[in-house]
């Protein structure tokens, strides 16, 4: 995406460009994406069957789902909000337009009645008097189109034309980052799909006997996989950064791979507690009193 002189001047200047800030963004989100894959890649070098390549691919490709459903969330919030933004000047905008048309064409009414009413002279008193009633008229219609222009400028934040072209230009950037963040959020999805069909198929090549060794390998790695994934997010969206935002994406990639959210660990201990208790205490017998019995 080209971000041009301009973009790149106002970032300079110390305000960020919404095109420099997007196309950076982008970058870093491919490099995130490029880093997990090339993790993956490493592990499915190792084609020989074993608990932990399986467990640690599995959770690999996890993040990559987490970081995917991360990234929508941004996605979706940038989009929204540079929607609101454009519903809320585009209309503006153009009742300025329709305003400043509006005067223009009173002006030329204005000026053309004028015109008349000093070619008209003193031999058309009637002609004279409508024409200097409709030239005051034009004048007040004028004043108050100018009036209720200066009121649309001031809900811009413009004080001139000049402030309110700029701001249609920021409106065209903005519509252009909307269209590009739509093509972003279909690449994001078709990733995401991607990852989970790939979740499926390494989880397919378990064997049943295996299934809670995987599981509880995939417990003890769950913790380092989340804080790398909180640490990569962290680095790319510095303050923005939000952890909420990371917990909900990591229980919605749950949800896609057919989990619920902290499954994995609930079965674990599950089955801890079934091997340190393999079974239920029985109740005490009921003892009974020999006396009483012998004195029957």
């Amino acid at each position: 995406m080209h971000e041009g002189y301009v973009a790149r001047n106002l970032e300079k200047q110390g305000l960020v460009a919404d095109r420099c800030e997007l196309n950076r963004e982008i970058r870093a989100d491919n490099k995130l994406l490029w880093e997990l894959k090339t993790a993956l890649q490493k592990l499915t070098m190792a084609a020989a069957y074993s608990v932990e390549r399986i467990a640690q691919a599995l959770e690999t490709i996890r993040d990559k789902i987490v970081l995917a459903e991360y990234q929508l969330t941004v996605n979706s919030r940038r989009a929204r909000e540079y929607r609101n933004t454009a519903e809320s000047v585009r209309p503006v905008l153009a009742e300025i337009r329709t305003v400043g048309q509006q005067i223009l064409a009173r002006t030329a009414e204005r000026k053309t009645a004028q015109t008349e009413k000093d070619a008209c002279g003193l031999l058309h008193p009637v002609r004279l008097h409508q024409l200097t009633g409709q030239i005051a008229a034009l004048g007040e219609e004028i004043e108050e189109l100018r009036e209720k222009k200066s009121m649309l400028l001031a809900s811009l934040d413009c004080r001139s034309d000049a402030d309110a072209k700029a701001v249609a230009e920021r409106l065209k950037a903005i519509e252009q980052s909307i269209t590009k963040l739509a093509a972003q959020r279909d690449k994001l999805t078709a990733q995401r799909e991607d990852a989970v069909a790939e979740f499926e198929s390494v989880h397919s090549e378990i064997r049943p006997e295996d299934m809670p060794a995987v599981t509880d390998q995939r417990t003890n790695l769950r913790s380092s996989h989340d804080d790398a994934i909180a640490v990569l997010l962290q680095e790319h969206y510095g303050g923005a950064y939000h952890d909420l935002d990371r917990i909900n994406a990591a229980s919605r990639a749950d949800a896609a791979i057919g989990e619920q959210s902290g499954e994995v660990a609930i079965q674990a201990i599950s089955r801890e507690q079934e091997h340190q208790h393999p079974q239920a205490a029985e109740p005490p017998k009921h003892k009974q009193n020999k006396n009483y019995e012998m004195s029957r």
